[in-house]
This record gives C-alpha cells, sequence and structure tokens, in this order.
C-alpha cells in the first residue's frame, strides 16, 4: 500500500512536534528545578529528581546506606555534583542536626557513586537557600554509627 507522500510528510511533522514539544517540557522542569535551589540552569544538568512524583529519582548506595535526594545536579563547567534537598518548614536559625546529617549523607553517597566534587543545597519552605559544603570527617563518622543503628532496630523489634 503506497501512501500518499502528503501524508508522509505529515506523520514526519507531527513526530518531530511532539519530540520537540517533550524536550522543552524536560528543560523547563529541569530549569524549575534548578532555580528552586538557586542554581543557574543554563550552568546545572538535572540528572534526576524525587520532587512532584517524578520518576527519574537517582538512587545513591556505598558504605551500607542507601538514599534518595530530591534532586540530583551536575554542574557544567566542572562536572561537580550538586544535591539538592527541600524541606517545607521555615528557616529559623539554622539547618537542623537531622537535615545536616541528611545532606552530608547523600553528599558521601554521591561523593562514591560519581567520584567527583560535591555540594549540598537546602532549599526551605520560606524559599531561603542554604549551602552544605561536605565533611569527610563527619561523612566517616556517620558511617561510623550503622552497627549501632542496626543493633537499636534489632532491639526494638524484639521487645
Amino acid at each position: 500500500m503506497n501512501l500518499p507522500w502528503s501524508l508522509l510528510i505529515a506523520a514526519v511533522a507531527i513526530v518531530i512536534a511532539v519530540v520537540v514539544a517533550y524536550r522543552r517540557q524536560s528543560t523547563s522542569r529541569s530549569d524549575r528545578l534548578c532555580q528552586l535551589f538557586d542554581l543557574e540552569p543554563g550552568k546545572h544538568q538535572l540528572i534526576g529528581s524525587d520532587l512532584g512524583g517524578s520518576k527519574d529519582k537517582v538512587f545513591l548506595r556505598a558504605d551500607g546506606v542507601v538514599g534518595a535526594p530530591d534532586a540530583v545536579f551536575r554542574r557544567i563547567e566542572d562536572r561537580s555534583i550538586v544535591i539538592g534537598e527541600a524541606k517545607r518548614r521555615r528557616l529559623t536559625g539554622g539547618p537542623t542536626t537531622y537535615e545536616r546529617y541528611q545532606v552530608m549523607l547523600y553528599l558521601g553517597l554521591a561523593r562514591r557513586k560519581f567520584g567527583t566534587d560535591v555540594q549540598g543545597v537546602l532549599r526551605y519552605g520560606c524559599g531561603r537557600v542554604v549551602s552544605v559544603e561536605f565533611d569527610t570527617n563527619l561523612y566517616a563518622e556517620l558511617v561510623s554509627l550503622l552497627p549501632d543503628y542496626h543493633r537499636a532496630v534489632r532491639e526494638y523489634r524484639i521487645a
């Protein structure tokens, strides 16, 4: 069956339009997430996100720890990784110990997975953004607590 050329051209045009629309939607989502974490969209590439029910969540695994940060970006200039974590609460004072530890674990996991420099960014419901630098010693201390954590979980289940 021979299709007329006009039908074939129309079908190709529709496919191209769908691809362009998908890429624009994808780019705008990446730009929105960059802006959420005070990152410049043209200088950062979204690797994956857990925000908004998206399906491109990035799981990080190393040293007996598994985590899924809210957003993972690659800085285009130096290929370093930026971990974004969004919090609903208003920022009063500074990040809580829990928030700092959570991001520190993500940073250590990302450093293992991507083998590059890492930086963390906490974004609060009030719009404030706080940067978190990786601390190798703190990461090692947190990972060293894993046996105590597992023991506590076992004892809790028994009780």
